[in-house]
């Protein structure tokens, strides 16, 4: 798996965890109690304990991530803030049919929807925009699964303690506002630039394999 999204993906499982025992702490509530009872307890074994953490600390995260970023993805589509639904894109093959052969040596009816867009950006782009692009959109999903992980961690808390603390529910909103505005203006950025690339005037032409005399 990619680095980049690994490391995402277990930063939001971790966001979940930690709201998820700071809901249990600020309310002190049963559950909370009992966790602390079984660390203190001598009679645990500290493999057992070792195990516990290895699994919760280690193998948790990345799952928990997985699931939030999946949410995130069928929002972003919905919400056409995906890079495969933007106005742009979907109306991508239209357009690089109606400027014939300039378009390019390969055939644009033998591809299907938004893989026409990707073939030409992916193929054409500068390296400098595809590697922008890319980092771009990674912030977008960093703040939605973590603001999404906020609000998912505090609900489970709630769940677990039967009660919520009024200051700790404050600070999660405001986190969650914070990470959901960035990740607006992140996904606009990202949005504005692909389609300013694709009302380029060259964007269609393949690059020259011409070298400079």
């Amino acid at each position: 798996m990619d680095s980049i999204i690994f490391s995402r993906i277990a930063m939001a499982g971790w966001i979940f965890l930690a709201v998820l025992l700071g809901c249990l702490w600020s309310t002190n509530s049963a559950a909370w109690q009992t966790l602390l009872g079984f660390l203190r307890d001598k009679d645990s074994s500290a493999f057992g304990i070792a195990v516990l953490g290895a699994l919760v600390g280690v193998g948790a995260p990345p799952a928990l991530g997985f699931l939030l970023e999946r949410f995130v993805t069928l929002f972003l589509i919905s919400a056409d803030r995906s890079m495969t639904v933007y106005p742009g894109v979907t109306k991508f093959k239209p357009r690089l049919a109606e400027r014939g052969p300039e378009g390019g040596a390969a055939n644009p009816t033998a591809l299907e929807g938004a893989s026409v867009f990707h073939v030409y950006f992916f193929s054409c782009a500068h390296a400098d925009l595809l590697n922008w692009s890319r980092r771009r959109f990674a912030q977008v999903y960093a703040s939605a699964t973590g603001g999404l992980a906020v609000l998912s961690g505090f609900a489970c808390g709630i769940i677990i303690a039967r009660s919520f603390q009024w200051g700790f529910l404050v600070l999660c909103l405001v986190v969650v506002a914070v990470l959901f505005n960035d990740a607006r203006l992140q996904s606009n950025a990202h949005k504005d630039t692909i389609e300013a690339w694709i009302k380029m005037p060259s964007l269609t032409k393949p690059p020259s394999n011409d070298k400079p005399t």
